[in-house]
Order: structure tokens, then C-alpha cells, then sequence
């Protein structure tokens, strides 16, 4: 945690990091991205939008040892 704090009070972690900070979920962030993307659609510009999600390969468990 002493990390996290020295990252914080020294202003290194960017108001745009989400989903370990608190108050900051990613939920959030998905919502806030949903809403500019669609504002740049209603204006007429071009949008692509590249999403990953990472959950899902970190959560998986290490494959059994085969003999």
C-alpha cells in the first residue's frame, strides 16, 4: 500500500486511471467512454474504438500438468 501511496501524493496517477482507485470503477470509465464516443458519432466523425479485456485472461487458472 506504501506504493499506491506515493503514487497518489505525488500526483504521479492520472486523473484518467480507473478500476483500483477508489471511488474509480470501471464501470465508470466504460460510461464515460460510452458518452464521448457517442458524441463524436452525433457530430459526424469517425469513430474506432479498440476494447480489451484483460479480466478475463488474469482470472483464468494455469492450465493442469499433463503427464
Amino acid at each position: 500500500m506504501a506504493l499506491f501511496g506515493f503514487l497518489q501524493d505525488n500526483l504521479i496517477l492520472d486523473d484518467s486511471q480507473y478500476g483500483f482507485r477508489a471511488e474509480r470503477a470501471v464501470s465508470d470509465q466504460l460510461i464515460l467512454t460510452y458518452n464521448l464516443v457517442t458524441l463524436w458519432y452525433d457530430q459526424g466523425s469517425t469513430v474506432d474504438l479498440i476494447l480489451f479485456d484483460f479480466d478475463q485472461g488474469v482470472r483464468q487458472s494455469p492450465p493442469p500438468d499433463t503427464p
